[in-house]
């Protein structure tokens, strides 16, 4: 028998919200704009023995909480900061545009389309999820079209270094370090490799854009085989 997941029903309803928000008109302006990269930022960046250091460090905290020296060695060996993630998370879109340009530049009539025909093509397979965990269809689909057009655009960097690069900046180095400590554990527990995890700048991967930390609390091996796989497509056809 299968635990209640009440946690996962409040992350649904969360899901909806946001599902719901994309439809709603919203008048407002832009809601902030971050600065351009300090110069202490890029200095730091580039301090290569200071971060091999901080790195060593991070190694050490993910070695106390069971990670193996080989996929450590696998995951972090070779890993530098990207100075465009940096630039990226100054100026994130989310905080540079108000709503109404935001969706416009995110939707379009071909991807509603396409979204009603993945709607019904999975039908019977959404409607079994719903059944389990309290999902509506309309908003699975919907956040799937706009987070990765159906899966098409997951992402083209490595999320092992875009995570350390965000967790070795100051800005939100706690929140990063996590989530970099969150994907070191996925790699250990065998269900992606480095190499495999491409995502965001921001460490967001899959075809639902998930940071490690939610795939850690959430991912469910749906298929039977001892992976979670929320890269490929073998999630959509069982």
């Amino acid at each position: 028998m299968r635990p209640k997941r009440s946690k996962q029903y409040r992350v649904s309803a969360l899901a909806a919200a946001i599902a719901l928000a994309l439809l709603a008109p919203w008048q407002g302006g832009v809601l902030s704009q971050e600065e351009d990269v300090e110069s202490d930022v890029i200095e730091a960046l580039l301090d290569h023995e200071a971060f091999q250091g901080w790195l060593m460090e991070v190694r050490a905290e993910a070695s106390g909480r069971g990670i193996s020296d080989a996929t450590l060695d696998t995951a972090l060996s070779g890993i530098k900061p990207v100075m465009r993630v940096i630039e990226l998370d100054r100026r994130q879109p989310e905080f540079t545009e108000d709503f109404g340009s935001y969706l416009r530049r995110r939707t379009n009539d071909e991807r509603r389309e396409r979204g009603r025909a993945m709607l019904a093509r999975h039908r019977a397979l959404l409607d079994k999820i719903q059944a389990e965990y309290g999902v509506p269809p309309r908003y699975l689909v919907a956040l799937w079209g706009l987070e990765t057009a159906f899966g098409e655009n997951t992402g083209n960097y490595r999320v092992i270094d875009a995570l350390a690069t965000l967790a070795y900046d100051r800005r939100r180095a706690r929140f990063f370090r996590a989530e970099l400590l969150s994907a070191l554990r996925i790699f250990e527990e065998g269900h992606v490799t480095p190499d495999e995890m491409i995502g965001s700048w921001s460490g967001a991967t899959g075809q639902m854009q998930f940071m490690p930390s939610t795939f850690i609390r959430h991912a469910v091996d749906y298929t039977g085989n001892g992976r979670k796989d929320i890269w490929g497509l073998s999630l959509i056809h069982i």
